[in-house]
C-alpha cells in the first residue's frame, strides 16, 4: 500500500517512491514519518514477498530492506528481484541489525548496508546519495558509525540499571517464567526454550526447560550464544536450518549443534534488556504467526521485568502460572484461524465452567492438565470467573478433539463437579467462514446454555467448510452430547 504526505506538507506530488520492506510495523511507522516529512513518498511491505510484488507494480525509486522477516526473507528478496522485476531495478539499502548479512546481501546486489538503528539524518543522506548515484562517503559512515557507539552506549548503561533493581528470584515472577518457557516447548512439541538477560558483559539464563540447553542459573560467555545476536541486534531472529545459513553456519551456537533457533528481544521502555529463545538440534519451519507468538509472550515478560524495576503495579499475562489471560487466548485463537484457513485442519474451543469462582480451583484444573496430559499445542486460559477455556488446533480433528476431550476429563478430576462445558469444533477445508470472534461467542453461549440447564453435561458445536456424511452441507450445524456427531466423556 502506497502511503503518501499529506498534500499540506508535500511540495511536489511526484517525489521518488520508497518502498519500506520490514516486518517491524514500529521501524515502518519511524521511516514513514521521517521520509515523508523529507518529501517522499513511501509504501510498505511486511516481508519480502510483498516487497516483491510491490516492486513489480509500483516501481520505487529505491528499497529499503530488512532481513530476518516471516516467509520471505531478505536474502530471498534480493534473490529473486532480477529475476521478478524488469530492468532497471531499484538499489536497495539493506538496514539490519545483524552484521552476519552484511556480505551476502552486498554479494546478492544491495548497494550498502546500514547496521540498526540508523538516525533519521544518516538514513535520509543516504537515500539522497544512492538515488543521485553516489557510493556513501566515508564521512557519512563514519557518522553512522559513531552514532551506533553512541546508542549501544546509552543502552548498555540502561540495561545494567534495569537489570540491577530486578530480583529474578522473586518466587512468583520465576514461577511465571518457568511456567512460559515449559509452555513453549509444550506447545510446539520440541526444543528447549530460555529467558536470558545480557548483564555485565555476559548472558544470564534466568529460566530454561527443555533438553541440554543451559540451565537455569547457567551464566554464558556472549559470543556462545544466539541470544546475544539478539539483544545486540534489538530484532527477531529466526534461524530454520542454521547449516543453510552461510551468515550463521559458523556461529558457535552452530558448531555446539543448534540446527535451529528463533529468538526475540525484551523490549522495555530502556531499550531491549534480553532474549526469549526457542532452539532445537533439529531444523524445524517456523512460520510468521510463530514468531507472533513469541513477541507477544517476550512483551508481557519484559513489561512484567520493568515493572518489577520501577516498582509500578506489575501487568501479568499468566493469571495463575499457566494460565492464560483472555487476551492471549484471543491472540492465539487468531492465529490458529489463520493456520487452517491456510493448511486446513481443525480447531475446538472448549469453555468450562468450574464448580466455583477461587482462582485456587482454576490453578488445580491447570496442574493436573499439565501434569496428566501430552498437550502439544494446547492453549490454558482464564476466561471469566470461574471459567477456563481450551484451545487446541491441529490437521487431525480426532487427535484435536481427543487432546480437547482428555484435558476436560482431567480438569473434571481435580475440579468436580464441573457446572457444565461449551464445546466448538470448526474444521476448515477450503477457507473459514466463521471470524476468531464468532468462535469464541459460539463456545461461550454454549457454555453458559449447559450451565444454565443445570445439567453438568459438554455439548459440541461443529462447524465446519466442506460436504461431511454425518452432517447437513451448511456454514456449520450444532450436535448436543449424545448425537452421532459428538464422542465427548460424559462428565460424572
Amino acid at each position: 500500500m502506497i502511503q503518501e504526505k499529506d498534500e499540506k506538507t508535500q511540495p511536489e506530488e511526484s517525489g521518488p517512491l520508497v518502498l519500506i520492506v520490514d516486518d517491524s510495523a514500529a521501524i515502518m511507522d519511524v521511516y514513514h514519518f521521517v521520509l515523508v516529512q523529507a518529501g517522499y513518498r513511501v509504501a510498505t511491505a511486511p516481508d519480502g514477498g510483498v516487497g516483491l510484488l510491490l516492486a513489480k507494480e509500483l516501481r520505487p525509486s529505491i528499497v529499503i530492506l530488512d532481513m530476518e522477516m516471516p516467509k520471505v526473507d531478505g536474502l530471498e528478496f534480493l534473490e529473486r528481484l532480477p529475476r521478478e522485476v524488469s530492468a532497471p531495478l531499484p538499489p536497495v539499502i539493506v538496514n539490519s541489525g545483524h552484521d552476519e548479512f552484511e556480505a551476502p546481501a552486498l554479494k546478492l546486489g544491495a548497494v550498502t548496508f546500514l547496521k540498526k538503528p540508523v538516525e533519521a539524518r544518516i538514513l535520509i543522506a543516504a537515500i539522497e546519495m544512492v538515488l543521485g548515484g553516489a557510493a556513501l562517503t566515508a564521512d557519512l559512515l563514519d557518522r553512522h558509525a559513531e552514532s551506533l557507539v553512541k546508542a549501544r552506549q546509552e543502552t548498555i548503561a540502561a540495561r545494567e540499571t534495569l537489570l540491577a533493581a530486578v530480583d529474578f528470584s522473586n518466587p512468583d515472577f520465576h514461577e511465571r517464567l518457568e511456567a512460559l518457557v515449559v509452555w513453549i516447548t509444550s506447545f510446539y512439541g520440541y526444543g528447549m526454550a530460555s529467558v536470558d538477560v545480557l548483564k555485565a558483559g555476559k548472558v544470564h539464563v534466568v529460566c530454561a526447560h527443555g533438553g541440554q540447553f543451559p540451565k537455569t542459573g547457567t551464566v554464558v560467555a556472549k559470543d556462545l550464544s544466539f541470544s546475544t545476536d539478539v539483544i545486540a541486534a534489538g530484532s527477531s531472529l529466526l534461524l530454520g536450518d542454521t547449516t543453510l545459513q552461510t551468515s550463521f553456519a559458523e556461529h558457535p551456537a552452530a558448531r555446539q549443534g543448534y540446527r535451529f533457533y528463533a529468538g526475540v528481544p525484551l523490549r522495555t521502555s530502556k531499550g531491549v534488556i534480553g532474549a526469549l529463545s526457542l532452539g532445537d538440534h533439529e531444523p524445524h519451519i517456523f512460520q510468521g504467526d510463530d514468531m507472533t507468538i513469541l513477541q507477544h509472550i517476550a512483551f508481557g515478560i519484559a513489561r512484567h521485568t520493568e515493572a518489577l524495576a520501577t516498582g509500578n503495579a506489575v501487568p501479568v499475562f499468566f493469571d495463575p502460572p499457566g494460565l492464560f489471560r483472555r487476551d492471549t487466548l484471543q491472540l492465539l485463537l487468531s492465529i490458529a484461524l489463520r493456520r487452517a484457513t491456510r493448511d486446513g485442519g481443525a480447531i475446538e474451543l472448549a469453555m468450562i465452567q468450574l464448580a466455583n469462582d477461587d482462582s485456587r480451583t482454576a490453578r488445580k484444573c491447570v496442574d493436573t492438565i499439565n501434569q496428566s496430559i501430552e498437550h502439544s499445542g494446547l492453549v490454558i486460559s482464564s476466561y471469566a470467573p470461574g471459567v477456563v477455556a481450551l484451545l487446541k488446533y491441529g490437521k487431525d480433528s480426532q487427535h484435536v478433539a481427543a487432546g480437547v476431550d482428555a484435558a476436560i476429563t482431567a480438569c473434571n478430576v481435580s475440579a468436580s463437579p464441573l457446572r457444565g462445558v461449551g464445546v466448538v469444533r470448526y474444521e476448515i477445508a477450503g477457507g473459514a467462514l466463521v471470524s476468531a470472534s464468532e468462535l469464541e461467542r459460539i463456545a461461550d453461549e454454549t457454555r453458559a446454555r449447559v450451565v444454565s440447564e443445570g445439567s453438568g453435561r459438554i455439548e459440541r458445536v461443529i462447524l465446519h467448510t466442506e460436504p461431511h456424511p454425518n452432517i447437513p452441507a451448511a456454514p456449520y450445524a450444532t450436535g448436543p452430547v449424545g448425537s452421532g456427531q459428538d464422542h465427548s466423556p460424559r462428565l460424572p
